[in-house]
C-alpha cells in the first residue's frame, strides 16, 4: 500500500516551481523574438515615399512612430531625387518642442541625440502657399523653388 502523504503543501509547492520555470522560459523566448520582431523604420525611406506620394497633388501625411538612433540623418537632396521632386523645392523642420535633438543643416535632417529617440517624419507638399505650419504652429516659408508648381516639407515631429 502507498503512503499517503498529510497536507497539501508538496503539491502546491511543485506547481509553484513549476509555474516559475515556465515563466522564466517565457521570458527568455520574449527576448530572443523580440530582436526580430520589432522592425524599424529607415526614416530615408519614409520621407522619400511621402514627398513621392504627395508631389503631383499636394496633402500630408505622417509616419508611424520612428526610433531614431545615433547619427540618424535625412538627406533630402536623395529625398527629393527618389522622388523626382527638384532639389530647390524640398526643405526641412523640425517641431519646436524637439528642436534640441535634431538639427536642419543644409539638405540634412541630423539626429544630434546620444539615445534613441522616438518621433515621427511629417510630410506636406504645397502649390502656390507662401508656407506652411507644422501641426505645432511651426511655420516654414517656401525655399526659392522655381521650378516646380510644387514644393515639400519634410519634418521631424514629437510621436
Amino acid at each position: 500500500m502507498v503512503a499517503m502523504r498529510k497536507g497539501q503543501a508538496f503539491e502546491v509547492f511543485r506547481l509553484l516551481i513549476a509555474a516559475v520555470v515556465a515563466g522564466a522560459i517565457l521570458m527568455v523566448l520574449l527576448q530572443i523574438l523580440g530582436g526580430f520582431v520589432t522592425p524599424t523604420q529607415d526614416p530615408q525611406k519614409v520621407a522619400a515615399q511621402f514627398v513621392k506620394d504627395l508631389s503631383t497633388y499636394g496633402g500630408t501625411k505622417v509616419s508611424d512612430p520612428i526610433t531614431f538612433k545615433k547619427n540618424t540623418t535625412i538627406d533630402l537632396g536623395a529625398v527629393s531625387r527618389e522622388a523626382a521632386v527638384p532639389e530647390d523645392c524640398v526643405t526641412g523642420a523640425v517641431a519646436g518642442a524637439i528642436r534640441n535633438k535634431f538639427q536642419v543643416s543644409g539638405d540634412l535632417i541630423n539626429y544630434v541625440g546620444s539615445a534613441n529617440y522616438i518621433a515621427k517624419v511629417w510630410v506636406r507638399c504645397a502649390g502656390t502657399d507662401k508656407s506652411i505650419s507644422l501641426p505645432d504652429g511651426t511655420p516654414v516659408s517656401k525655399p526659392n523653388c522655381q521650378s516646380s508648381d510644387i514644393w515639400c516639407v519634410v519634418a521631424i515631429i514629437p510621436r
